[in-house]
């Protein structure tokens, strides 16, 4: 189950990387957004927090495996 959720929160972190590059980089997009400013600062969040999650769990993981083979 470990797994599932590390899998989850990298894709989202990816998504919300990708999201946050493409809204930067290319001005063709920007015209769709009200308020660019508040959807950076969504993104930007968006990636702490997975990155926050990836980091717990990939603790947790590595704490089953030091146990596993104590």
């Amino acid at each position: 189950m470990l797994k599932a959720a590390l899998s989850h929160f990298v894709a989202v972190r990816d998504r919300a990387v990708a999201n946050l590059n493409n809204l930067l980089q290319n001005p063709a997009g920007v015209g769709e957004h009200v308020d660019l400013v508040a959807e950076v600062i969504t993104l930007v969040e968006e990636v702490d927090r997975a990155n926050s999650c990836v980091a717990l769990l990939t603790n947790m993981q590595t704490s089953d495996e030091a146990e596993a083979t104590e």
